[in-house]
């Protein structure tokens, strides 16, 4: 599935929230667009908002609304295939100040595709420059920073050298 620069940095930014939500700011064309395709392709989805999940707009009832990233978004954005199914939004989101891992977490899914690319570059004994993964996976720099972040939140340790050479350690 290919996402443009726009999907994978709202993808990118929803991923990166505890509770998944997608702040998505002053209303642009550009994302308004992402953002409809991402909802058409089931990697977003729309959820009454609730707690501390970002306000998008108000629903045809009147209810605020918020946009979450689903299964299928995080797999997505990782460089895997999109599921047959999505699951059902969660009923509330996670309370605030839990930590990673804990319950009401997303389960977390061996790397595949481009993201276990990343990582076999990583673990080498020299490491992985951006522009190498870049180079590796057809990624620009700021989708192989993404997807370090994303490795990061998974529990890998990622360390930076001096030298800006990336190591899983």
């Amino acid at each position: 599935m290919h996402l443009d620069d726009t999907q994978l940095i709202l993808l990118s930014r929803a991923s990166q929230r505890e509770d998944h939500g997608l702040e998505v700011g002053a209303a642009n064309e550009r994302h308004d667009r992402a953002i409809r395709t991402l909802l058409r392709r089931k990697l977003l989805q729309a959820v009454p908002k609730e707690g501390n999940l970002p306000f998008w707009r108000t629903g045809k009832d009147g209810a605020p609304e918020s946009l979450i990233i689903t299964a299928a978004g995080l797999k997505a954005l990782e460089g895997g295939e999109e599921p047959a199914r999505t699951p059902r939004a969660p009923k509330r989101p996670a309370k605030a100040g839990a930590k990673p891992g804990k319950s009401g977490s997303v389960a977390k899914a061996p790397p595949a595709g481009k993201t276990a690319k990343v990582v076999s570059l990583l673990k080498r004994t020299k490491g992985a420059t951006v522009a190498e993964i870049m180079n590796s996976t057809g990624w620009q720099a700021h989708s192989v920073r993404a997807a370090l972040t994303g490795l990061r939140k998974k529990g890998m340790t990622v360390e930076r050298t001096d030298t800006g050479t990336y190591r899983v350690g």
